[in-house]
Parts: C-alpha cells; structure tokens; sequence
C-alpha cells in the first residue's frame, strides 16, 4: 500500500453502523476514529442508513468525506450491492476495494474492474482473484496456539498471522497450486494479492508464526526451541515431508 496507513483515506461500509467506529490499527498506524452517520441494518433501513452510511469516509484526523471521492481503499464489511460503480470512479489512483458481502459483495467484481482498470480488487468469492476467507486464518492460528499451548488469542498472534499470509504471497507459488487453480505461474500482483486456500505451505507458514507470537507475547505455557523441527513435524502431519 502507497503511504503510511495513518495518512490514507478509507470508504467504511458496514451492515450495521453505529455512531463512531473506533479502530485501533495495529500494523502501523495510529488510532484512528472513523464517523459513521446514521444506525440500523441495511436492507431494513436503506434509505437511511445505505445510502448515507456507504457513502461516508474519514481520514486519521477526523475530517469527514462523503463518497468515496479520493479514497485510496474501500472495505465492506455490510450487504450486496450498496457501493455503485460511480463511488468506485471516484477514488484515488491505484485504489485498493475490499468487497467482504456473501455470496453478494458490496461491488461485483466485474463492475469495479470495468470502470477502474487500475484497482486492486478482494471478495470472498472464491470465483474472482484475491479470496478473503476466514480459512486462511483461523485453522492456522489456532494449530499455533494450541502447539505451545496458549491462554488467550491476542492481538500479536493475530497480527503474526496476517504478517506470514503476506510473506507467503511474495514466494513463487508451488506447481500443485497452480494446477488446483488452473492456473500457470501465479505471482505476487493485482491478482494475486493474498495465498488461495489450497495452498499446503499455509499450515508451516503461519503456524510457527503464531507459536512465536504467543511465547514473545508471554501467554505459553510450553515452549518450541527446534523451529525446524516444529516446521518439518507440521509438514509430516499433512503427508508433505519434502515441501520446501
């Protein structure tokens, strides 16, 4: 992402919007309070809350903007079909869209990219490039967890996991993930902005990641001191003894 996290511009979409949303940024940017106008569910208060709540956007120091005029990312995490291709125009160069609505995100796939050949583009889809999906995460930080047997799930364990899941995007991508996907030579991009869900270095990646958040962050109760054994042991586990 361009910039400090702090600094950028973000479209808030949400299904249910309460009157500030108070986001503390734990991957380098300052807390941040985001105004959202109006309260209710969308679909039983559209006009209310849809097309006003969608369309609201605050920077790091509170000022307010309506649309998503000049925003650099967009996350929704509301219904299908509330953020029009017009909002999508209007944001900054380069814009980053995170459409989070199931099956239906906020914006199609196919609409966003038809009128801004230049944006990076998530759903949970698995039918369009870049799948958010909880599967990607929650297996994986909890195998860490139990494997040095932890007390809590922590901000540092969570933040260890997202940290691996982009290393790993950055790594050529194996054979066998390619072929899953029908796909030749998947890289780091546009598309490929996050691992796919069937990829085996998932459980060797994030895992020893999160097991190392939970001991630096004081909540083990057991202790890994051979890494490489923990990672060639997790491998094992899935039939994968010469995955490298």
């Amino acid at each position: 992402m361009r910039g400090h996290l702090e600094v950028i511009g973000c479209g808030l979409v949400l299904e249910y919007a309460p009157g500030q949303i108070k986001s503390r940024a734990v991957a380098g940017a300052q807390e941040t309070t985001l105004p959202v106008i109006g309260q209710g569910r969308l679909g039983t208060g559209l006009e209310l809350v849809g097309r006003r709540a969608a369309q609201v956007r605050a920077d790091a120091h509170g000022h307010e903007h309506f649309g998503l005029d000049g925003a650099v990312l967009v996350l929704g995490l509301s219904v299908g079909n509330v953020v029009t291709q017009d909002m999508v125009k209007s944001m900054a160069r380069n814009p980053i869209g995170f459409a989070m609505a199931n099956p239906d995100p906020e914006i199609t796939y196919e609409d966003a990219v038809a009128v801004r050949k230049d944006i990076i583009m998530a759903t949970g889809r698995s039918d369009y490039p870049n799948q958010v999906n909880n599967v990607l995460g929650f297996p994986y930080i909890f195998r860490g967890a139990l494997d040095v047997r932890a007390t809590q799930i922590n901000e540092a364990m969570k933040l260890a996991a997202a940290r691996a899941l982009a290393e790993l995007t950055k790594t050529p991508v194996p054979d066998i993930v390619n072929l899953a996907y029908n796909q030749n030579n998947m890289s780091f991009g546009p598309l490929y902005i996050i691992p796919k869900p069937l990829d085996p270095r998932l459980l060797s990646t994030i895992a020893p990641a999160v097991a190392k958040a939970v001991i630096e962050s004081g909540v083990a109760q057991k202790h890994i001191t051979n890494w490489d054994g923990y990672v060639l042991e997790l491998n094992e586990r899935l039939g994968l003894e010469n995955l490298s």
